[in-house]
């Protein structure tokens, strides 16, 4: 019988290169409270997230790494600079469906990093790490509807399916009003089958350049 495990293993995620610049740990712990709730608050993340509170406190983040650290569908890792280990982001597995080897996956990264290839450079190791290392079978990645940037990286790097639109699927409160998302897929036997080696070829690329 196929498992998952060992899923909650600490774990430490990052590119063979000697030009890798990012490293992933998990679990997140105490001590990344206060930047966890920094990336997740800042305008450039919740512009697209209306259903996440600008104005949450640390406390509100102390509860949902707790939270989620209990309920045993979520991996999140943290996205550090390897040179400096400077925190950069988070990353990873949310809603976990065990039972069907599938997960919904999440990025956020400060804005002072967009645009830099660290957010390639951190899907695909978690990417990597779900398919080939853990075993899922299919990914998804939901976003909002005007999320131009993450669309557009699903689309035209990673090659990711667009399975539909779910129509006024989020409350907004800021406006009294409803947001679309949109659904994105990925199964293994895509990773597999050329879609690993199209987004290495495209982090290579970056770590060069840099």
């Amino acid at each position: 019988m196929r498992t998952l495990q060992p899923l909650f293993e600490p774990t430490t995620l990052q590119i063979d290169s000697p030009q890798a610049r990012l490293f992933l740990t998990f679990p997140v712990t105490e001590a990344d409270d206060a930047d966890m709730l920094r990336c997740m608050t800042a305008v450039a993340a919740t512009k697209h997230l209306p259903m996440v509170n600008p104005n949450m406190t640390l406390e509100e983040m102390v509860a949902r790494r707790e939270s989620q650290a209990a309920s045993g569908v979520y991996k999140v890792f943290k996205i550090n600079n390897l040179r400096t280990g400077a925190f950069i982001g988070y990353c990873g597995f949310y809603r976990m469906d065990i039972g069907n080897f599938a997960y919904d996956c999440g990025l956020s990264i400060l804005e002072e990093f967009h645009r830099s290839g660290y957010a390639t450079e951190a899907l695909f190791l978690v990417l990597d790490h779900g398919f080939i290392q853990l075993g899922f079978n299919r990914t998804t990645f939901v976003t909002n509807s005007k999320n131009v940037g993450m669309r557009g990286w699903l689309e035209n790097v990673c090659g990711a399916t667009l399975e539909g639109t779910f129509r006024e699927a989020w409350r907004d409160e800021k406006v009294d009003g409803w947001v679309d998302c949109v659904m994105y897929s990925i199964l293994r036997s895509e990773w597999e089958g050329g879609m690993r080696d199209r987004l290495l070829t495209k982090v290579n690329k970056y770590l060069v350049a840099n």
